[in-house]
């Protein structure tokens, strides 16, 4: 089974209905706060060209790069922060950190209204044991896709997909850990071959994007 049917499992949700895939979305439009930039200090970086970028942002996992304002080179995207001050209730009660299965599915909303090819193969591919149930990925379809992005767009992918890839390479190591401290857990049992794949799929479409923010 898939994270998004997983997902839909807990909220009493059918993964194929287009009105719980609208109410899903329209439950990730909280309120956002009047957000203002912090001003450029230590962590505030400028680069000549795009590799000097780009191996930046590989070495700064969450870090990301945007080309200048200027058209001069490329800097590093600053970060904001919220100006509402804090209420008397978050001062005796701090905000409770977003449940990662949220985290996930927000992340997977974004790269569905970017890339749904892409997404169709990340979200709706599933495994049954050692069975695979693997949706097809077509390279043409998705250079389409991929030429199709503007430049922050392909930055906003490029983020998005390497917090993914991040969270499935930890649970799949928790997982490879957990199966050598037990005997009762089998190889093949717990979808391992599922996020290897889909591991794989990823770390090729992010060399994709790097190949196309080059150009």
């Amino acid at each position: 089974m898939s994270d998004w049917e997983d997902f839909c499992e807990s909220k009493g949700w059918n993964p194929a209905s287009e009105d719980d895939y609208d109410e899903f979305l329209e439950s990730l439009e909280d309120d956002q706060p009047r957000q203002i930039p912090i001003k450029p200090g230590s962590d505030y970086q400028r680069f000549d060209s795009y590799t000097e970028a780009a191996a930046w942002a590989k070495a700064n996992p969450g870090r990301v790069i945007r080309r200048a304002p200027d058209g001069c080179g490329f800097e590093t995207k600053i970060e904001l922060r919220n100006n509402r001050l804090p209420s008397a209730e978050s001062a005796v009660h701090p905000p409770v950190k977003e449940d990662p299965i949220r985290a996930t599915m927000k992340r997977y909303a974004e790269i569905k209204q970017l890339t749904p090819h892409l997404h169709d193969v990340l979200a709706n591919s599933a495994s049954n044991g050692s069975r695979l149930y693997m949706r097809p990925f077509y390279q043409d379809v998705w250079n389409a896709e991929l030429s199709s992005l503007s430049h922050d767009q392909l930055l906003r992918l490029r983020l998005l997909l390497l917090a993914l890839l991040e969270a499935k390479r930890q649970h799949l190591s928790n997982l490879y850990a957990a199966m050598s401290k037990s005997r009762k857990m089998r190889r093949g049992n717990y979808g391992e071959e599922l996020f290897e794949v889909v591991n794989s799929i990823m770390e090729g479409v992010l060399v994709d994007i790097d190949k196309q923010l080059a150009r």
